[in-house]
């Protein structure tokens, strides 16, 4: 056990993802046990790494504006970062969206299965803000599939790391991930005396 944790650190993973791996194994051994009809003791009972406290970073309202404007000249990016921000869709549900999962007479997206890291379909609500967007982006469409399209790979945009990380040297804003935008919509959301749940 030992070994396994030097050698995950070893290779930069955190704490916290080497006790989600533990977890598992701490779970296949139960059910091994039970299967069984063992009686051992688990050696991962009881057993985390301490965790760091997870990062916090949401952007204020100024910075928001100035990431938007910085922006501007990379049509899907603004659209994407517009959309993270007003959604709080995670990166790749918005970039597989599909336009058959857009619902523009009951405002709202559906997230299958597949796209989500639950692995549980949602219903994401559109506020008047992402609605108009997306009305405008399908007027524009370059396909009847993907809302995110590549013409040139016929398949929807894989990332955007690259022109986000460019819009946020531009707009003078450190330390900022592109799933900072979620957290940025979250906390916006709590601001306003939304209850968080």
């Amino acid at each position: 056990l030992r070994d396994y944790i030097h050698s995950r650190r070893i290779t930069g993973v955190t704490d916290a993802t080497i006790n989600r791996e533990l977890r598992s194994l701490r779970a296949a051994i139960n059910f091994y046990c039970i299967d069984h009809e063992l009686t051992l003791r688990n050696p991962l009972a009881n057993f985390s790494l301490s965790e760091s406290e997870p990062r916090i970073r949401y952007l204020t309202k100024s910075e928001a504006l100035r990431l938007l404007q910085s922006c501007q000249d990379n049509y899907f990016l603004n659209c994407f970062v517009m959309l993270a921000l007003n959604t709080g869709c995670r990166s790749g549900e918005l970039l597989k969206l599909t336009w058959d999962r857009v619902d523009f007479n009951n405002c709202y997206l559906v997230l299958n299965r597949d796209n989500t890291k639950s692995k549980r379909r949602r219903f994401i609500a559109l506020n008047d803000t992402s609605l108009q967007l997306l009305k405008v982006m399908f007027k524009d469409r370059l396909s009847n599939d993907f809302v995110f399209y590549n013409s040139e790979t016929q398949t929807h945009i894989l990332s955007l790391k690259k022109g986000f990380r460019l819009a946020c040297k531009n707009a003078k804003i450190d330390d900022l991930r592109i799933h900072d935008l979620r957290h940025t919509f979250a906390s916006w959301l709590v601001q306003s005396g939304v209850p968080l749940y």
